[in-house]
């Protein structure tokens, strides 16, 4: 069905969406960006309101305190000239082997971040719509 008003009149019907937030279970719809993340989709505000120490494994990597006696060093901030090691207790990512203190973690994109860990970061579109969706 083709509807008479634009896509900003108030009396425009919403924008069929191309799936649904696995958290909020709120519509993802074309230009919306979402994390796929092992088949599931996952709306980029749901994911900026996950503590570090919850979204770094559920991107499948493990979250890490420094323990006494061991050496930690933040591979983004020793490539910035830091080559001091994490304190211990310092909290901390380690994605594909390499440590991210919390706050290079913080400073990094979340679009970055879930494609670092090896997931997929999208922009919904209208291609996206699963067949035979009839609103």
């Amino acid at each position: 069905m083709h509807s008479p008003c634009l896509s900003g009149c108030p009396n425009a019907p919403d924008p069929t969406p191309v799936t649904y937030c696995r958290s909020c279970g709120e519509p993802i719809v074309p230009g919306d960006e979402y994390a796929d993340i092992d088949g599931e989709a996952w709306c980029e505000g749901c994911l900026d309101d996950l503590p570090l120490c919850v979204l770094i494994p559920k991107l499948g990597w493990e979250w890490k305190t420094v323990q006494e006696g061991e050496n930690v060093q933040c591979v983004d901030c020793k490539c910035c000239g830091d080559t001091e090691p994490l304190p211990v207790g310092e909290e901390y990512g380690e994605i594909d082997g390499d440590a991210f203190c919390e706050g290079c973690l913080e400073d990094t994109p979340l679009s970055d971040l879930v494609e670092r860990c090896g997931h997929d970061w999208k922009t919904a579109s209208e291609e996206d719509i699963p067949d035979g969706y009839d609103g």
